[in-house]
């Protein structure tokens, strides 16, 4: 599952579905749009920013 982009490089940080990943967010900073919606994308096959169910 992809996480995020590295600044430097652009390189993807991504972790398996068995990791745990700790977030620390303030409310109504987009935890739900950016982590899990592209959790669900990308567990249907696709890639973030494709379209589903092509």
């Amino acid at each position: 599952m992809l996480i995020a982009y590295t600044v430097a490089s652009g390189m993807p940080l991504r972790q398996s579905w068995e990791d745990m990943a700790v977030g620390i967010w303030g409310p109504r900073t987009g935890k739900t749009t950016s982590r899990a919606i592209l959790a669900v994308v990308a567990a249907l096959g696709e890639e973030p920013g494709g379209s589903v169910g092509r």
